[in-house]
Formats: structure tokens, C-alpha cells, sequence
């Protein structure tokens, strides 16, 4: 009935305006993400204007949200890419979950949450130019089940270079729970720089500073 899909993962948000999807990011994961279960980490924003992979990737997007009957609003879309072609894994009415969407800027500085509000307000349609620059997120995973005592390191991680925030969501002395049953991440690391490569290092590296205690 089933059969594993391999293949890289990229996900989209976009917004539907007149029955027209209109791309407001495209987000590469880089990491393996292998079943049955397993944590997702980076995000990464990609131009994708000249990959016809991605060129692709955006007419199955805009052929499935025809399909689902969804003329207006937010769509934040999930696919694997394989030698087999584009496969959808989700498409949900709304924008990029969590914390994520907080590390994009439009126009000029725009956050997504500012774009989507003026655009169902009316005051502004689409196209939204993302900015320039990469923009990159990583989720932080709880490596094992436990108590949460302690992240150290916090203070040089915030000082690598290109890193903008980093946000703990999790309470000190909270219980946590590594997958397959855990819901939640322990926080969030959010970088940008003129280019990926340079972007993902950063997180990559705040990431190796913390020391994350779990007892």
C-alpha cells in the first residue's frame, strides 16, 4: 500500500491571488531527512529562478492548489524531488508554521506576517519580492527524552557571524521528548547573509556551540 519516497526535500509558501499562485519563498533543506521519522532542521530561502527543477516544482504547485479548489490566501506547500520527478507532500491553506516565517523580509525589510495582512486587508496584492539576501532558520531537536536542565553556550552562539536571533522556547526544568513521540523543537537559530553557503555555515556553527543538557 505504501512505499518509502526518497529524494531532497524543498518547501514553498506562496500566496493565491485571483486563482494565481504567486511564489513568496522557496526553502532547500539540507539535510538528509531519511525515515521512518526524523527531525527537520535547516531551511534555507533559494532564489530558484533559473533551476528548472524548481521551475517544475512550482507548476506542480500551481496544478495541485488548482486541483484543491483554492482561489485566495496563504499555501505553504512540501515536496520531494527525485529522479522520478516532483512529488507533493502536503499543501496546507497557510503560511510557513512556527517560528519560520519570522526570518523572511520583503520589499525592502517586510516581514511575511505584514505582507500576508495587507494583502487580505486589500491594501496590497501580489508580486512580493523576497529580499536579496539568504535567509536561514534551524529548528533545534531534542536529542533525547528527559528534563531540560540547561543550554549553555548561548552567548557565543548569538556572536557568530550572520547570526541574527537565536530563541529558546522551552522552559528550563520543562520535560521534553525526542522523537518519534515529541511535537516540539527546543527553540530556534535564524541567520542571514548575502549568500546560502555562507548562511547555513552560521547556523551550522551556533548550532555546534551549545552545549544542550537533558537529564
Amino acid at each position: 500500500m505504501e512505499d518509502y519516497l526518497p529524494g531532497k526535500e524543498i518547501a514553498i509558501d506562496a500566496l493565491i491571488h485571483e486563482g494565481e499562485v504567486h511564489v513568496l519563498a522557496i526553502f532547500d533543506k539540507p539535510d538528509s531527512l531519511c525515515g521512518p521519522y526524523f527531525p527537520e532542521t535547516i531551511y534555507l530561502t533559494l532564489s530558484g529562478e533559473t533551476d528548472p527543477s524548481l521551475c517544475e516544482l512550482k507548476l506542480v504547485l500551481a496544478n495541485a492548489v488548482a486541483a484543491l479548489g483554492l482561489t485566495k490566501g496563504s499555501v505553504h506547500a512540501e515536496f520531494r524531488i527525485s529522479s522520478a520527478g516532483v512529488y507533493v507532500i502536503e499543501i496546507a491553506a497557510r503560511s510557513v508554521g512556527g517560528q519560520c516565517g519570522s526570518c523572511l523580509r520583503f520589499d525592502n525589510g517586510k516581514p511575511l506576517e505584514q505582507i500576508i495582512l495587507e494583502f487580505h486587508l486589500g491594501e496590497t496584492d501580489p508580486p512580493y519580492i523576497l529580499d536579496e539576501r539568504s535567509f536561514g532558520i534551524m529548528m533545534l531537536p531534542v536529542a533525547s527524552s528527559g528534563v531540560l536542565q540547561n543550554i549553555g553556550g548561548l552567548d557565543s552562539a548569538r556572536s557568530v557571524e550572520n547570526i541574527e536571533a537565536i530563541n529558546i522556547t522551552i522552559p528550563l526544568g520543562q520535560s521534553v521528548q525526542a522523537l518519534p513521540e515529541g511535537r516540539r523543537y527546543l527553540g530556534f537559530i535564524f541567520a542571514s547573509s548575502p549568500k546560502v553557503e555562507k548562511t547555513e555555515a552560521a547556523l551550522r556553527k551556533a548550532y555546534g556551540t551549545l552545549e544542550v543538557e537533558i537529564v
